[in-house]
């Protein structure tokens, strides 16, 4: 389970700057500021989604904004799926 949720958060982290078009993610780093908006996440959801086969509910997306509340949420929430 734990190099399940390595992975995952990594693939994550990996979408989160190709979709930003960042090179590096914080803890601190928000979507919205850092260039993110609704087409954004709308695409952000759509990756995750077609990467790792799981529905992702766009409410996520602004309910834990923040890198590093975000992350962990989401994977757990992806593994439960």
């Amino acid at each position: 389970m734990w190099h399940q949720k390595r992975n995952l958060s990594g693939a994550l982290c990996d979408i989160w700057s190709e979709v930003l078009e960042v090179e590096q993610m914080g803890c601190i780093d928000h979507f919205f500021e850092l260039g993110g908006h609704s087409l954004k996440g709308m695409v952000l959801i759509s990756k995750v989604q077609a990467k790792l086969n799981k529905h992702v509910p766009l409410k996520l997306l602004f309910k834990n904004q923040p890198y590093g509340q975000w992350q962990p949420i989401w994977t757990t929430q992806i593994l439960r799926w």
